[in-house]
Formats: structure tokens, sequence, C-alpha cells
């Protein structure tokens, strides 16, 4: 199983969600998300500045990786006029051509199958996560919101777990989190690996309404910040279009 790592550029501590491990909300890539959270905690102020930059730098070094991965996928069609981002969305990437994936297909906690086609319709958001991500147990919670709040429009969030645990260990590790209510698939054929790499989490791969691979956000954010819903009405409005 290829290496995973957190990524994300927060701060705000994750202690504020009951029980969830103590690490910061530092940029985690490649060397796991405990031991370089560790390291930046252990380190004076300007050299934890200076290894974020370098981290940083690195997760940009990933990016030709993600678009080239994306380019091998059949070319869909041109998305047009890209839409402006906020700040809190400078993390995601919308594609000049929408790309089609092979059909994804995971696992629900009972292990039957549930592809990815029954979301079709919908603006699909497939966050993926681990149990050992610090960050992704920080995300998660602001996805259930942002879901609750979308509720009633074409958007959907399917977190999907790429823990080698099983599903039930996962669960009771979320239980011990206060997360046990979160709904989550689980890719332990690592299917969307063949797809785009997953080699960092948390990360967001945006599907349009024709299963399309349209964008893609990677590391920890906070989908909770103000800017983000109005940026998401813009894009259920472009990717939902059908015709």
């Amino acid at each position: 199983m290829a290496s995973r790592s957190a990524t994300n550029q927060g701060s705000t501590p994750v202690q504020q969600y009951s029980g969830l491990p103590p690490l910061s909300l530092s940029s985690c890539y490649l060397w796991g998300c405990g031991s370089t959270a560790a390291a930046l905690n252990d380190q004076p102020r300007a050299s934890t500045m200076k290894l974020k930059t370098q981290l940083s730098a690195f997760a940009l070094m990933l990016l030709p990786s993600m678009l080239c991965s994306a380019s091998n996928l059949p070319k869909a069609y041109n998305t047009g006029e890209q839409i402006e981002k906020p700040m809190i969305m400078r993390k995601f990437v919308e594609f000049t051509n929408a790309r089609t994936p092979p059909e994804l297909i995971f696992e629900d906690r009972n292990g039957n199958p549930k592809s990815m086609n029954d979301y079709r319709g919908n603006l699909t958001m497939i966050n993926i996560w681990a149990s050992w991500c610090g960050p992704c147990l920080k995300e998660l919670p602001s996805l259930e919101k942002m879901q609750e709040h979308f509720k009633d429009e074409p958007l959907k969030i399917v977190p999907v777990s790429v823990d080698e645990d099983s599903p039930e260990k996962v669960y009771e590790l979320l239980a011990k989190y206060n997360l046990d209510h979160t709904y989550s698939l689980f890719d332990k054929e690592q299917s969307m690996n063949g797809v785009m790499p997953t080699n960092v989490v948390p990360a967001t791969y945006f599907l349009d309404a024709k299963g399309n691979i349209i964008g893609f956000a990677r590391g920890y954010l906070d989908w909770s910040d103000p800017d983000v819903n109005p940026y998401m009405d813009k894009l259920i409005d472009k990717y939902t279009e059908t015709e």
C-alpha cells in the first residue's frame, strides 16, 4: 500500500473536537502525519516556519503528478471559464478539461459494493481520509455540516476511508473521538489510487453530474469558512447541468 500523509495549513487546535488526538494542524507530507507534526511541534518557531515552507514547496512538487494522472484519463469536455476562488479555496484545482474515470466502486461498512455512479445528477465530493490522520478527523465534522446545509441541493459528500483496518475497527476509533455517527465508505481495493494519487490525506475529489472528475483539493480545508458555501453554490450550478 502506498504511503499516505496528511496535509493542512490550519491553526485551530484539533482538541476542539472532544477526544481527538493532540496533533497540530501542521503540514505533513510523505513522512507520516504523526511524525512530521511532532517534529514541527518540537522546533523553535523560526525552524518550524522554515520546515513548513519546505513542506509546502514539496506539496507543489506533487501537483504535477496529480495533473499528469488526470491527463491519462479520457477527456470529457472543456470546463470553460473557471470560477473565481475565495482565498479559503486556494487548494482547490478546477480542471481545464473534465476527465472521465472508470467506474469507482467502494464498500460500505458491511462490505457491500457502492458505485459512485449512484450519485450521478449531483456534484459529488469524494473525501479520502484515514482514521490515523488528525486533520482528516477535524475535517469530517465540517463536511457533515456542509452536507446538512446543502441537503436540498444536488451536492453529495462521500467520505471514503483508506484504512487497512476493518470497518469495525475504524468505527471503534471514530466512536472514541465522538464521530461514530460519521458515514463512510471504504476503499480497501485502492480503486481510487488507480485513478488519482491518494498518497496525501485528506484529499477531496469533485465529480460532476455525469461522474467526470472536474477538480480536487489536497490537504486539510476548513469547509466551515463562510466563503466556502457561496463558492460551492457556483460549482453546483456549473457542474450539475446535464445538457
